[in-house]
């Protein structure tokens, strides 16, 4: 059911399936391409900045990860599910992005394994589930010892608070940038805890605004940036 799908205007090749309507619609309804108004911020602020490793956690499949291979001299990207995973890899090659390596496990707080909930029909849903068809193994950012990291970017429908906390001493070594998304479906289960990681990161001397420069109190985006000043 996977075909390919090139973008008119930016040439990049992507993976899609027709039968996964959101997917399928992000990739080939808007010509602009995925998440173009993000990956603007982000390169906008690398313009004068260090680019060097960017990690891309949640690849799916590789969407992301190939937008950022152009921006970063490496991309070291990270994808639990198996068939994303495979997905990625072909994305990858196709768009021939040498600086980008792929990893097929997950990140979080602790190192272990989790269930996750993945329909192939509705792929941007995919989440940890103790229901879940798919066993995971999961890592900490820390403990993979990545050199040069000035941008983390974090998608992984409502882990992004763990993600954050398994890469704490990486983020207090390097002060990247940070991109995480905060869903309001999310709320009862994962508000707490990412609002401490955002009083957290503020300690830490970061500042916390949407891509239209929005403070994370007023902003009505999905999508964060945690922003160091000292950077």
């Amino acid at each position: 059911m996977w075909v390919w799908y090139q973008n008119p205007k930016t040439h990049i090749w992507y993976r899609t399936r027709p039968d996964d309507w959101l997917l399928h619609n992000r990739l080939t309804h808007r010509s602009s391409g995925y998440q173009v108004q993000t990956q603007r911020f982000v390169k906008q602020y690398f313009q004068n900045r260090s680019a060097r490793t960017a990690i891309d956690v949640g690849a799916h499949t590789g969407m992301t990860a190939v937008a950022y291979s152009g921006m970063f001299g490496k991309v070291k990207a990270f994808e639990p599910i198996p068939e994303l995973y495979k997905q990625a890899q072909m994305t990858v090659k196709k768009n021939k992005c040498s600086n980008v390596e792929l990893h097929n496990f997950g990140l979080g707080a602790v190192a272990t394994e989790t269930h996750f909930r993945y329909k192939p029909n509705n792929s941007f849903a995919t989440h940890r589930n103790t229901k879940g068809t798919f066993t995971a193994e999961i890592k900490r950012i820390d403990d993979l010892k990545i050199d040069c990291v000035d941008f983390i970017k974090i998608d992984v429908e409502g882990m992004e608070a763990e993600v954050i906390q398994g890469a704490w001493q990486t983020i207090i070594d390097n002060e990247p940038l940070i991109q995480f998304e905060y869903k309001p479906k999310f709320a009862d289960k994962q508000k707490n805890d990412i609002e401490q990681m955002c009083e957290d990161l503020e300690k830490l001397d970061y500042e916390i605004v949407d891509k239209k420069g929005v403070d994370r109190e007023s902003s009505k985006e999905c999508d964060l940036f945690a922003i160091s000043r000292g950077y």
